[in-house]
Formats: C-alpha cells, structure tokens, sequence
C-alpha cells in the first residue's frame, strides 16, 4: 500500500506516465546520455544541476536534493496533496483511482467523505427540484435574468424555500443523521437546540469539485437581505480558497483552452447563458495562490473579465499579478462606461463581448491606465511623476518584447523618448536588483558529512544485490541518519526497492534524504564501494565513542567507576581505528 492507494494501482500510475513529459512541462530539458538535464524548479541555479532518469523514471537534483517520482513531481510543483497529485496524473492517464485504508481512524475519515459526498448531492437535488416547480422567487427572478432553464440544469441551480427547515427534515426522510447534517454546513443548531437549515429563501448554486461532484453551496438572498451572498463554511471536502465555481464545466469548453475568470456565480452563469465558455469565479473571496496554481493545471490562456468599476479594476490589476506570479500571463477585458460582464453583454451581445477578448490588454497596460488616472497629463509635472510611477511597473517586465512595447506606449502618453524612459528603467532596475532577485524557491542545503554520505551507499548497496553482507556487516545502530536507519529496518524486514524509496515517507527532509540513495550512480555498486562504506561507517562510529570517553575524562568530579572504564575504553578504541 502506498498513502492509501494499493501499490499495484501506484505503479500501473507511474507506468503510464512519463516522467520525461512531465517535468518538459515545467522545465527546458536537454538530453544527455540517458538522462534529461536543466535547471531546477525548485531552487534558483544557473548552472543545470537536475536530472531525469529515464530507465529509472524519477527526477533529482543534485543542487537541493529534491527528487522522487512523477508523482513527487508533481505534488511539488503544484503545491498538492499526495493524493491530489495521483488523481491528477490519474485524471490525465484516464484512470480510475481505487482506496484502501489502513486504520480505523482512516477508515471513519473516509466513510465521513463519502457521506458528505452523498447529503450535498442529495441537497442538491432538493434544491433543484423545488426551483424546477416554479412559482417561486428564484424562479421569477432567473426569467428576470433571462436564465433559460437549459442554463440552470447546466450548473443544477436551486432554490433554497423559505420554510426553515424543510432540507433538514428532507435530509432526515433519507436516512442521514441530526450530527450529519449538522457536519455538513447545511443545518445549525439553535441554542434552545432547535434545527434550522442553514439557507433559506435563496437562489443556490452548488459548488462543485473538478470532478463534478458537489461539495458546497452558494446562496443569493432573493429580495431584501443581507448578506447578499451566504456560502457554505469550509469543511474535510471544501476549503474556499482552493476551488472555483464552474470550473467542473469550464474545463470541458470546447471553445478553446481557455478560462475567463469573473466575480461571482452569476457572472459566471449569464456569460454562459451567452453561449461563451470557460467562465470560472473565486468563492466569496479575492483570487488566491491556491487558485492561482488550480488554474495552471488546467490552462495558461486566462482572461481577466471583472466589472469596469473602480472597485473591479483594482481587482483585476491584484488578480493578474498573483497569476504572473505563478507563471501565468493572463489579458484584462477592459469594459466601456464602467460596466459588468452582465451588463455588457445584455448591452451589445456576445460578438462584441468576444472583440473585447481579441482585444484584452496585458496586465502592465491594464495597470498604467489605471495609473494615469491619478496624474493630469495635461501638465509636465504630472507627466514627469506619471513617467516615473509607470515605470515601476516596466521595470518589473521580464519580456524584453513586452517592455518595448510598453515603452512606446508611454512615450505617446508622456512625450519622453523610449531611450530616456528605457535608460531610467535600467537605473531602478539596478536599484531594485537584490529584491527583484529574491525567490522563495528552497535553499540549497548544506553538504552531508562524510558518513551520512556513507549511509546511503550502505542502502544503495543493500537495494542491488547486497543485502546480505550489509546486514551482516551493520546494524540499526550504526545508522544516524533517521531516514537510513528506517531504511534499514525495512530492509532488514525484507523489503524493499529503490522505486519504493520514492514513496516511503511523508517528511520532506527524510523523502530528500531517501533521493539520495536513489540518485547515486549505478557504477558505484561495487566491492571497492562496499568496502569504503562498511569502513567509513565503523570509523565514524568508532571515533564518535572514543570522543565520548575522551570528553568524559575531561570532568573532574566524574565517579571512579566511570573513569576506569573511560581509560580501559580508549586504548581499545585506538587500537580498533589503526586496523580498519
């Protein structure tokens, strides 16, 4: 078993996936030998010090030792869970993922899940349903909206009725429990104990997963109400920063390989009712990283299409630089008279809507447009301050061509030449350089002493073809390393291989530590090898007990018994450390 997959299932993962396809995703790979060298994602270098092996299928880097297999991988670099990262790779390879557990703790946990799973899809069939009859507020006010019906199955829109606990008492009829639904977000006990669902006289929209299955609501108040939109508390299944309403439909648009990220749920569901896909909209909150990395799984082709207010506009200048952050260059509907999504397409149509993507500006022409707005151009001085704040935002260009064109763009808008404005760009960009070179990319960590070095031979070496000499040659006690020692004693049980090593362990540091062994070359499994390494681990053991019994002697007030044993201790350690 491997964190809750069986092992079988695992490696039918990794069998077809190729790792090289990857990280080529990722990282500028350039083949040498059998192996795929480049920079590493995972630190700042300049020389390439990360490999992927192809015969072996797993990825190190010789700089930070990070390494594993595609899954590793993957997990990394889109900031996921060990799990979420095999149903991703699962997803692609278009397989179905089993799971196992292991304890009763795991098993409760998941039984919990599916449950959760099974009261919001029921939920939401409720919902649907009492909107499907009509005669109601929510079904009045999506014809007011000109939702077509088509459109509310599409995103299995509801309608939460205004009874007080009609959903709890359906909810019960089905057989799941007071504490479930409670659990669930959907009910809320009083403190007189009475139950109450959680929405009411609200028009909902399911949240769901990228998977399609629900795992939330949103609900719109239906007339007066505050507040004006009422979501679902996080839970083991949701959590409001790592998910985007519509996206289960988005990643299906056949438009294009494209999202066009929007305010909120209605914004979302009125640019689809326009026959314009891939529309998508954070929960309740800004844009955040976790979303800003979900994006990237899917696509780099983002739109930024918020409202033409003041409001949305800064929004959208604060959304672009999170994606760029993370390797995204997304382009900014920019909206006439200060208008919304809604608003524009019910005032001009979906073609026109469409012309405002051809022609989306990129986020520093966005944000310079919006600068200039502070500054009356039509004076040298607010030209000259206006020239030196755009500035900032060209000096953080990374694309020469982008700069450029920003440059010309602003000598139309300010009168100073390209070469003047591209000069000062130079001087803050000198300026600016420690900070513009910091990176929250890991450390390079320090060098392993000589016997930690030694440990992983010792594993290396038990892992092809020399587990019984190293098992009669060691013990668990000659091992420092924690994550060697734990080697060994897997080894000594009978397992293990170095593709399981990949897998072993949940620490970061002990899964950098377990790389190693794995990225040691093949060649150096030899009888030379094995000799060097039985010898340095003794050694060090052995100079380590002499500096005890040493450092013993070196205390005066140290019992008769103890000191004895320290002088007939060390002539014996001395002697032990000539013969090896």
């Amino acid at each position: 078993m491997s964190r809750g997959f069986p092992e079988e299932f695992r490696q039918e993962l990794l069998n077809k996936t190729d790792i090289v396809d990857v990280v080529s995703r990722y990282v500028d790979l350039k083949k040498k030998g059998g192996k795929y060298w480049g920079c590493c994602p995972f630190h700042n270098e300049k020389t390439a010090s990360f490999n992927v092996d192809v015969n072996k299928q797993f990825f190190y880097c010789f700089g930070c030792s990070k390494g594993g297999d595609a899954i590793t991988f993957v997990k990394e670099m889109e900031h996921l869970s060990y799990v979420e990262a095999v149903e991703y790779l699962a997803d692609k390879a278009g397989l179905t993922v089993p799971r196992i557990s292991n304890s009763k703790f795991e098993e409760e946990k998941e039984k919990q899940r599916k449950r959760h799973y099974e009261i919001c899809k029921a939920a939401a069939g409720f919902y649907y349903s009492m909107l499907a009859k009509g005669n109601n507020k929510a079904a009045d006010y999506c014809t007011k909206r000109g939702i077509s019906f088509g459109i509310v199955k599409r995103f299995g829109m509801g309608y939460a009725p205004p009874g007080g606990d009609l959903l709890f008492k359906y909810l019960l009829s089905l057989g799941f429990t007071k504490e479930e639904t409670i659990r669930s977000g959907l009910a809320k006990e009083n403190s007189s104990g009475g139950i109450r669902d959680f929405f009411f006289d609200r028009l909902m929209f399911p949240i769901m997963d990228v998977y399609g299955n629900v795992i939330a609501f949103g609900g719109r108040v239906l007339g007066e109400g505050i507040p004006k939109y009422l979501n679902s508390s996080d839970s083991p299944l949701y959590n409001k920063k790592r998910h985007l309403y519509g996206l289960n439909i988005a990643k299906k648009n056949k438009q294009a390989d494209r999202l066009l990220l929007v305010e909120g749920y209605m914004d979302v569901v009125t640019v689809s009712s326009f026959g314009i896909g891939g529309a998508v909209a954070s929960l309740g909150t800004s844009l955040t990283k976790e979303q800003c990395i979900l994006i990237k799984r899917f696509t780099r082709d983002v739109y930024i299409a918020y409202d033409g207010d003041g409001a949305g506009r800064k929004a959208a200048v604060r959304a672009s630089k999170m994606l760029m952050e993370e390797g995204i260059m997304p382009r900014i509907l920019v909206f006439e008279e200060g208008l919304d999504p809604d608003e524009y397409l019910k005032k001009y149509g979906a073609d026109k809507f469409e012309g405002l993507m051809d022609n989306a500006e990129l986020p520093f022409k966005f944000e310079i447009d919006k600068l200039s707005e502070n500054y009356d151009l039509t004076k040298e001085a607010g030209r000259r301050d206006f020239a030196s704040a755009a500035l900032e935002v060209a000096a953080n260009i990374k694309s020469e061509l982008d700069k450029e064109d920003i440059l010309k763009y602003l000598e139309v808008k300010t009168g100073y030449s390209v070469e003047t404005l591209s000069r000062q760009t130079v001087k803050m960009h000198k300026m600016e350089k420690n900070s513009h070179n910091s990176t929250q990319m890991t450390e390079v960590p320090n060098k392993d002493s000589f016997k930690t070095k030694a440990e992983a031979l010792a594993i290396k070496l038990a892992l092809n073809g020399w587990r019984e000499r190293i098992l009669l040659e060691l013990a668990e006690d000659d091992f420092d390393e924690p994550a060697y020692k734990e080697c060994f004693k897997e080894i000594k049980d009978g397992m293990i291989s170095e593709h399981d090593l990949m897998s072993m362990f949940d620490s970061e540091s002990m899964q950098r530590m377990a790389m190693k062994v794995v990225a040691i070359p093949d060649e150096e499994v030899c009888d030379t090898s094995f000799k060097g390494c039985i010898d340095a681990i003794k050694n060090e053991k052995l100079k380590k007990e002499l500096d005890y019994y040493e450092s013993l002697l070196k205390n005066k007030e140290l019992e008769k018994e103890k000191r004895i044993e320290a002088l007939e201790k060390i002539p014996q350690l001395q002697k032990r450390l000539k013969q090896i």
